[in-house]
């Protein structure tokens, strides 16, 4: 139980991380599309390697 909850607070970070750039991303760009921040979210969570 106790390791199931250490991988648990791995992927909530990992998540938070990714969350964090594409966020950043949003904000430090004038050009960029919510369409563009989505898709590239979503190939960044679709290439994580933490599960």
């Amino acid at each position: 139980m106790e390791q199931r909850l250490e991988d648990t607070g791995l992927n909530q970070e990992h998540f938070f991380n990714i969350l964090k750039k594409a966020y950043e991303k949003g904000t430090n760009e004038k050009e960029i599309t919510l369409k563009k921040i989505m898709d590239e979210l979503k190939i960044d969570l679709k290439n994580s390697t933490i599960r």
